[in-house]
């Protein structure tokens, strides 16, 4: 009789570790995918911010309504490399050094000091 009453009592325990450590995995996956959800939403932001920022210098330096694409590839750390890439028909018909001038300007313009770092693209046309 005692022999069973130790056989249940060590079921019991068992049972009740067993289902703590599952609320607990369950409770890190939850917080985990929180944290995930929560950077990605702050990058959406930083992303809105940046393509706002390069797109309202665009308008007011006279390459109105320019094509405008914006890419990234995110690191381990959730560091972002950003590339923007713009096509208009003014820097299309700008000479290679002034297209750099222009690069450097928009450089300024969208500085990030997080370790993020952004690039300029111009899509070139021939017609």
């Amino acid at each position: 009789m005692r022999r069973k009453a130790i056989s249940n009592i060590m079921f019991y325990v068992t049972t009740v570790l067993l289902i703590l450590t599952i609320v607990f995995c369950i409770g890190s996956t939850v917080k985990s995918e929180s944290s995930n959800e929560t950077q990605r939403i702050e990058n959406q932001v930083k992303e809105q911010q940046l393509l706002t920022k390069v797109k309202q210098y665009l308008n007011e330096n006279g390459c109105r309504n320019s094509g405008v694409t914006l890419t990234y590839v995110m690191d381990e750390s959730g560091a972002c490399d950003y590339t923007f890439t713009i096509h208009h028909k003014k820097i299309n018909a700008m000479s290679e050094e002034e297209r750099e001038d222009f690069r450097t300007e928009l450089s300024q313009i969208c500085a990030v000091s997080d370790g993020t770092t952004i690039s300029y693209e111009y899509l070139l046309t021939d017609f």
